[in-house]
């Protein structure tokens, strides 16, 4: 268990052939949620799949669609009033600003279990950055350690 950030690699969609395509719709309640937002993250599943969607604005959002690497820790957080699991993505930009984004997966919700149960089990998961809509579209690749951290928190939850 800890907070290491590992590197999550940005790879092309099916190496070299189509470009990832944004999502036809990602959910009325997502909308509403994202226009709640001044600027975070959440993850939700769109068309089936764990997506990560960081929202902000203006220059943050430039900075962001032109990052160079991703950085994605897990840490359990096992209190009584709020057992959850924290997702940390740090952004590197080519600029040299850093972003930092938490997103605490709520362990009484099987919703949010889903999801980190796709997070574990799968080598890549989508990136939206979004604004008043969809700017951008990236895919990351999860590491085997990456997945093996997060397995690990969740079989000591019993999940």
């Amino acid at each position: 268990m800890g907070k290491e950030l590992l590197s999550i690699l940005f790879k092309p969609f099916l190496k070299g052939r189509k470009e990832i395509k944004a999502p036809s719709e990602i959910g009325n309640e997502t909308v509403i949620t994202l226009s709640m937002m001044e600027s975070g993250c959440i993850f939700v599943f769109v068309e089936g799949s764990p997506v990560l969607i960081l929202k902000c604005s203006g220059e943050d959002m430039t900075a962001l669609k032109e990052s160079d690497a991703i950085s994605l820790g897990f840490e359990l957080l096992d209190r009584p009033e709020f057992p959850c699991i924290t997702a940390t993505i740090t952004v590197d930009t080519a600029s040299g600003q850093q972003f930092r984004f938490d997103y605490y997966f709520s362990l009484e919700s099987e919703e949010e279990k889903e999801l980190l149960g796709l997070l574990r089990d799968r080598d890549y998961f989508d990136i939206l950055y979004y604004d008043e809509d969809i700017e951008r579209v990236r895919r990351a690749a999860l590491t085997e350690a990456q997945r093996t951290e997060l397995g690990s928190l969740l079989a000591s939850r019993g999940e």
